[in-house]
């Protein structure tokens, strides 16, 4: 009982000594660490910050650490070792800093997933939005793109020949604004009894050969959703689904995330979501997702500038190797 009550001492010091940690202080605050553990103060008191005024001066770090540890007999609250390495670990994630979005590009990214076709969505409403758009994805490491308007009957009613006229003719523009880099066009539909319809008796928009990017409300599923899935696959099409870190309906029952990847669904993650740009919870669950290996490809999702600002934003997760991992999975669509 006597070292469980210690342990919860050292938890609950861990709060108030990781501040030193974060501004750059870490001997006093390992000092700090130990002092409070031992003594069971506030380590917001003036009494624990002078104290460390006290024993800190004029000795080097190891001196510090080891004298600091035997005068207040940390062996008896804690294996030493532990102590020590966890500790260390911490103060390099500190120390460590996450990389910027835009860097894990590399310069040879393809992109899936966008909205820069001028006036046809949610996207980009000019030409001037287009050839900005693009230059600025460039600019961040987009070497190939596939634009995916949007198609959802009831709101934005758009067919495969519109998106095909439309990318015709932006394609002819932009060689007149010295943009001649060729993108190609698919759609993004939205699962509804529409779709349902729709597929079975019209040639989809695809990514590439037979994948086709599909997403749902951001209010709750279709209630024919795996039955559309099954007959989509029946029909020939492998469904890639936008974004499933952004439907929070799922991020209390993470099981139909199981559910869904046995139904045949591929995941394509957006990936402003692991740099935070649409809150903290949707990119713990991007995380989540990315750990248990559940994404297949990635997206930028590109409307607007602010989109292209949040590229400069470092990373918010600490997966970034199954990250890479995903982007370098796009390479599958280069053209």
């Amino acid at each position: 009982m006597k070292y469980l009550g210690k342990l919860k001492i050292f938890n609950q010091t861990y709060e108030y000594t990781s501040r030193f940690l974060l501004i750059r202080k870490p001997i006093q605050g390992l000092l700090l660490f130990f002092i409070c553990i031992k003594e069971k103060i506030d380590c917001n008191s003036s009494i624990a910050i002078n104290k460390i005024k006290i024993i800190i001066r004029g000795e080097s770090l190891m001196i510090r650490f080891f004298a600091i540890s035997r005068s207040y007999k940390l062996l008896d609250v804690v294996n030493y070792n532990y102590v020590f390495f966890s500790i260390f670990a911490v103060m390099l994630s500190f120390f460590k800093q996450k990389p910027y979005l835009k860097d894990l590009l590399s310069g040879d990214y393809i992109d899936i997933h966008s909205h820069l076709l001028p006036g046809i969505d949610d996207g980009a409403k000019t030409l001037s939005d287009t050839v900005r758009l693009i230059g600025s994805l460039e600019k961040i490491g987009v070497s190939q793109f596939i634009t995916t308007p949007h198609i959802s009957h009831y709101i934005w009613n758009n067919s495969p020949k519109k998106i095909q006229d439309n990318h015709t003719e932006t394609s002819k523009l932009l060689t007149g604004e010295n943009i001649t880099k060729p993108f190609l066009a698919a759609a993004e539909y939205f699962m509804d009894d529409w779709f349902e319809k729709h597929f079975k008796n019209e040639k989809l928009l695809t990514l590439k050969d037979n994948y086709v990017l599909v997403e749902m409300s951001y209010m709750n599923a279709p209630i024919q959703l795996y039955q559309i899935l099954f007959d989509l696959q029946v029909a020939g099409y492998k469904p890639v689904l936008a974004h499933p870190e952004r439907y929070l309906f799922y991020h209390k029952n993470f099981i139909e995330y199981e559910r869904l990847k046995k139904a045949g669904c591929l995941f394509q993650l957006n990936l402003l979501a692991v740099a935070g740009y649409y809150g903290e919870e949707i990119a713990k669950i991007s995380e989540q997702l990315l750990k248990n290996g559940m994404y297949d490809f990635t997206g930028t999702d590109v409307h607007h500038d602010n989109h292209i600002a949040a590229f400069e934003q470092r990373v918010k997760i600490n997966s970034t190797e199954e990250l890479k991992k995903i982007i370098s999975n796009n390479q599958f669509f280069k053209f």
